[in-house]
């Protein structure tokens, strides 16, 4: 009984402190009154705390509060940098991270190669010695790093932390990250897919900020989702809702990457169609793109395709495809969820006009009364929103019971 007395001592204490921190953050310039006013904590307890978070250097003193008699109060600040996270996202060939202070402002940036890591041990150090090096260029103490949020592509263990295939290409497999990181820092670290990070960000940052119920998609060399559900992340019972590229749109169409057949992404990736022109070109002698790359496969790719859209028919008919399909899954998207907005991202839209051919697809193909007032952003590439959408999870679980 006093083990137990004695932790829920001190798991008060931390809500306490993290409740007076939150205060500030949002309130700032406050006096401790003001404290006491806007929350159930004693003034007691306000002092102490207050004195320790001066001390640690994470609150500042900011002048005095005019009165016409008695003492003056005292405002409280949050020191600038005092409290941070650090937000990564680790893609196929590279990893990218930020320091982020509670203001979402990013401190310091930073972009490493992953192309010659070929195994655990040495994706591991990397890692690692990038968040050394971020901490210690930003001159930041690490016990202001509150926590570590990264979004990572292909599968995630969310609850585990575990990275069980982010890069198809590499034999690399099932990475205990989170675990790693923990050990070697003592700092909380949490790990997701890309696409959920990524939809926090929009959701605390961008494009999704006041709405409560977000799509987000990205389509790249595959295709994934993030969904937020009333200011959270819709998970599912395995974590691994949010499979949008997986959702069948062709029966016995395609055979996808997963080894299933008719799915989005079969058609809709960048793969996917760069393999489907090789093969209708394959079948003809002659045609513009065909002629263009005189043989040499390893030059056709999503944006030269592009490219021949007006000129090439066998392009117009690839990409028209694409777009009619992935209207047809955004259109089952949102009958389903009816979100309030939905944003697209991707190498899919580098080009503006198959960005507004699956706006007019999507929006003749979905029942009129679900389209409303639903809004629809193409989030540019490599935006440091993602960075801040990762640290998200970090700040989300420290602020959580406030």
């Amino acid at each position: 009984m006093i083990n137990k007395n004695i932790k829920g001592t001190s798991a008060l204490r931390q809500k306490n402190r993290i409740q007076i921190i939150d205060y500030i953050r949002k309130n700032a310039p406050v006096t401790r009154i003001d404290i006491f006013n806007g929350t159930n904590i004693s003034r007691p307890t306000i002092t102490r705390i207050v004195k320790q978070l001066v001390e640690e250097k994470i609150v500042e003193e900011s002048g005095m509060v005019e009165t016409h008699a008695g003492r003056k109060p005292i405002y409280l600040k949050l020191r600038k940098s005092a409290l941070c996270c650090m937000g990564m996202n680790i893609y196929r060939n590279n990893i990218r991270a930020s320091i982020i202070d509670l203001d979402k402002n990013i401190l310091i940036s930073k972009k490493v190669s992953i192309n010659n890591v070929k195994k655990e041990k040495e994706f591991l150090e990397t890692v690692l010695d990038m968040i050394h090096s971020l901490i210690d260029e930003s001159k930041i103490s690490i016990k202001h790093v509150i926590g570590i949020g990264i979004g990572s592509s292909g599968v995630v263990d969310y609850d585990k932390g575990i990275l069980h295939n982010f890069n198809p290409h590499l034999n690399i497999r099932n990475i205990p990250l989170k675990t790693f990181l923990e050990k070697e820092l003592n700092i909380q670290t949490f790990v997701d897919n890309n696409p959920n990070t990524r939809a926090l960000g929009e959701y605390w940052y961008g494009y999704g900020r006041g709405y409560k119920d977000i799509a987000y998609i990205v389509c790249g060399e595959g295709i994934g989702s993030g969904i937020i559900v009333d200011g959270n992340i819709l998970r599912g019972k395995n974590n691994i809702t949010g499979e949008f590229g997986h959702m069948t749109v062709a029966v016995n169409g395609r055979e996808c990457n997963c080894g299933r057949y008719g799915c989005v992404e079969a058609y809709c990736s960048t793969e996917g169609i760069e393999k489907i022109l090789n093969e209708k070109i394959s079948q003809v002698d002659t045609s513009p793109i065909k002629d263009f790359i005189k043989g040499n496969r390893s030059k056709l790719n999503y944006s030269l395709i592009c490219e021949f859209y007006n000129e090439d028919r066998y392009c117009k008919e690839v990409l028209d495809q694409a777009t009619t399909i992935l209207s047809i899954g955004l259109s089952n998207l949102m009958g389903i969820l009816n979100p309030e907005i939905i944003v697209l991202s991707g190498e899919l839209f580098d080009n503006d006009f198959m960005f507004d051919q699956v706006i007019d697809k999507t929006k003749q193909e979905v029942f009129t009364d679900l389209i409303g007032d639903i809004k629809f952003k193409k989030r540019e590439q490599m935006d440091y929103v993602y960075e801040i959408g990762a640290a998200a999870l970090v700040y989300k679980a420290y602020f959580k019971n406030v």
